[in-house]
């Protein structure tokens, strides 16, 4: 949409808002949970951006699903072995 560098550089920037939203949550900062759903929704809506921008919206459904399977059976694991 604004060119490839400038989408990424986008991309990268609300992604650090969001790391930074997400501290001050952690060190329970006043207001920091809307703060950090309103930054989480920022990043979602520049790496959907990218994504497109990529042609990649099949390649990344599909590592996201690997990894969703990955998570739950490293839970399965976790919780067969008494972790």
């Amino acid at each position: 949409m604004w060119g490839e560098k400038n989408e990424l550089t986008m991309l990268m920037e609300e992604f650090c808002e969001a790391a930074t939203a997400a501290g001050h949550l952690i060190r329970e900062r006043e207001g920091a949970r809307e703060e950090l759903i309103e930054e989480l929704a920022d990043a979602s809506m520049m790496m959907e951006s990218v994504i497109q921008m990529l042609d990649a919206e099949k390649e990344f459904e599909q590592h996201r699903q690997f990894k969703i399977e990955r998570m739950y059976r490293r839970l399965e694991k976790g919780i067969n072995d008494g972790e």
